[in-house]
C-alpha cells in the first residue's frame, strides 16, 4: 500500500546556504516547526512518525512530505522528509543536543503554522515509543477504513492500540495516554 500526499512546492536546490542569508523552503519550514514543537525527537524514525501523524490527523493541512509504506510492520517513510532532514543538518539548521534533534533556525510562524504547533503539542506529550504505537494504530485503522479521530472510532482505536502494543508491560498506561491525545486532537 502506498500513501502519498501532493505538494505545491517548486523544486529547490538541495544545497543550503547560511540560515540568515537564504529563504527556507516549505519543507524546511515544516521540518523546523515540527522539531521546535517536540523537544524529545530522538531520531529520523521518530521524526518520520511525527510528520506522518501530523499529516494523517489533520494537524498539517497541506503536508509537503510524501509517505509510503510497505507490507507488514513497516512504518511510513518519506524520502522528501529524510532528504530535507539531511540537508538541514548539513546546513546547520538542525542538529543534536542531548540525544535529541534541535532546530538552530527559527521558522516563519504564520497563522496556519501556529495552529499546527498547537496540534503537534498533543503529540509532543507522547514519548517516542508511544508515537510509534500511535503511528501503527493510525495505519491499522486506516487499512480498515476508519479515521482515528472519528467519533465512532473509540472502540476500534482501543483494539488497534492493544494490537499494536501486544502483551507489553504497562499497556493500560500507554493506551490511556494515547486515548487522551486522541481526544485532545479530535477537539481541535
Amino acid at each position: 500500500m502506498v500513501v502519498a500526499y501532493s505538494t505545491a512546492d517548486p523544486v529547490s536546490s538541495p544545497i543550503a546556504l547560511s540560515p540568515a542569508r537564504q529563504e527556507l523552503s516549505r519543507t524546511q519550514q515544516t521540518l523546523l516547526l515540527l522539531v521546535n514543537a517536540v523537544p524529545d525527537l530522538r531520531d529520523e524514525e521518530d521524526l518520520q512518525c511525527l510528520a506522518f501523524l501530523a499529516g494523517e490527523l489533520g494537524i498539517l493541512r497541506h503536508t509537503p512530505f510524501y509517505f509510503s509504506r510497505g507490507t507488514g510492520p513497516h512504518l511510513p517513510h518519506s524520502v522528501v522528509l529524510r532528504d530535507t532532514l539531511r540537508v538541514s543538518i548539513s546546513a546547520g539548521l538542525v542538529g543534536r543536543e542531548n540525544g535529541c534533534l534541535r532546530a538552530y533556525a527559527t521558522p516563519e510562524a504564520k497563522g496556519a503554522e501556529a495552529q499546527m504547533t498547537e496540534g503537534v503539542s498533543w503529540l509532543s506529550m507522547l514519548v517516542p515509543a508511544e508515537r510509534r504505537v500511535l503511528t501503527q494504530t493510525v495505519l491499522n485503522l486506516h487499512a480498515r477504513g476508519i479515521h482515528a479521530l472519528s467519533p465512532s472510532a473509540s472502540v476500534p482505536f482501543r483494539h488497534a492500540v492493544l494490537g499494536a502494543l501486544g502483551t507489553a508491560e504497562g499497556v493500560d498506561n500507554v493506551e490511556r495516554r494515547l486515548r487522551m491525545v486522541r481526544l485532545g486532537l479530535s477537539q481541535n
